[in-house]
C-alpha cells in the first residue's frame, strides 16, 4: 500500500512502515523561474538560466513576495510538525529539540536511509557526532521554522527499496553540465583534472544560479 510522499503516510518497507515527510512546496524563486523561464521562451525561442538568477536578483522584495504562497507552506509546516512528532520517538518533544531532528531529517536523506529500524540506527550515531561539530551559527539555521525555506533547498524525500527518489545535487547537476561542456572523455584522470575547476566555479554561483539546477527546477522547466 503506497500514499504519495505529498502527505504524511507510510510506505511499507518489508515488515517495518516507513513514515515519509511531507514534500516542500516550491520556493517564491521556483515559482518565479517557472514563469520566466516560460515567457522567455515564448519571446526567445529557448531558455536561460543566467538570466532568470539575473531577473531575480534585480525584483524588489516587495514584487518577489508574490510568488510566495504563505497557505501552501502554511499547510507544510501544519504536516512536518505531525511528521516529527511521529518520528522523534519523543511524544514530549519541545521546540528546543526541533533544529537537531530538523538536522537529522536532512542527513538522513543524504545518506539514503531506507525507512527501516536498522538504517536509522546504524546512521543516528554518525549525524549526532556531526551535528556536534557545527557551529552555533550553523546550528541556528535548524531553529526557526519560517526559515524552512531559506534553509531547506535538499530534498525532503527518504528513498525506500520499493519507491526511490532522484537525489542528484545541485552540484551534480552542474557538474554535468560542464563536464560534458569541457569535453570530459569518462576517464578518472580527466574527471580529476577538471573537478578542481568545477569546484571554484560553483563557488562563485549566486544561491540563484544554484538553485535552478535542483532535479525538481529542472524536471519542472522541461515541463514548461
Amino acid at each position: 500500500m503506497y500514499h504519495w510522499p505529498w502527505t504524511s503516510a507510510h510506505v511499507y518497507v518489508g515488515e517495518v512502515p516507513a513514515i515519509l515527510p511531507p514534500t516542500r512546496p516550491p520556493t517564491a524563486f521556483a515559482n518565479f523561474m517557472i514563469q520566466f523561464y516560460k515567457d522567455w521562451q515564448d519571446r526567445e525561442g529557448r531558455g536561460s538560466f543566467a538570466v532568470v538568477g539575473q531577473a531575480w536578483r534585480q525584483l524588489p522584495e516587495e514584487e518577489r513576495e508574490k510568488y510566495y504562497d504563505a497557505t501552501e507552506w502554511e499547510e507544510y509546516r501544519r504536516k512536518m510538525d505531525e511528521y516529527l512528532r511521529a518520528t522523534s520517538g519523543n511524544t514530549d518533544m519541545t521546540k528546543k529539540t526541533t533544529p537537531y531532528i530538523l538536522f537529522r531529517a536532512e542527513k538522513l536523506t543524504e545518506m539514503g536511509h531506507d525507512g527501516t529500524r536498522e538504517s536509522l540506527q546504524a546512521k543516528s550515531p554518525i549525524i549526532a557526532k556531526a551535528w556536534q561539530t557545527l557551529s552555533s551559527e550553523e546550528k541556528d539555521k535548524y531553529g526557526d521554522p519560517e526559515e524552512w525555506e531559506e534553509y531547506h533547498r535538499m530534498r525532503d524525500r527518504w528513498t525506500s527499496s520499493k519507491y526511490r527518489t532522484n537525489t542528484r545535487t545541485p552540484y551534480i547537476i552542474f557538474r554535468g553540465e560542464k563536464l560534458k561542456e569541457m569535453g570530459h572523455d569518462g576517464s578518472r584522470e580527466s574527471l580529476v583534472e577538471k573537478s578542481q575547476i568545477l569546484v571554484k566555479k560553483w563557488k562563485r554561483l549566486s544561491d540563484a544560479e544554484r538553485a535552478v539546477r535542483t532535479f525538481s527546477a529542472m524536471v519542472l522547466l522541461k515541463r514548461c
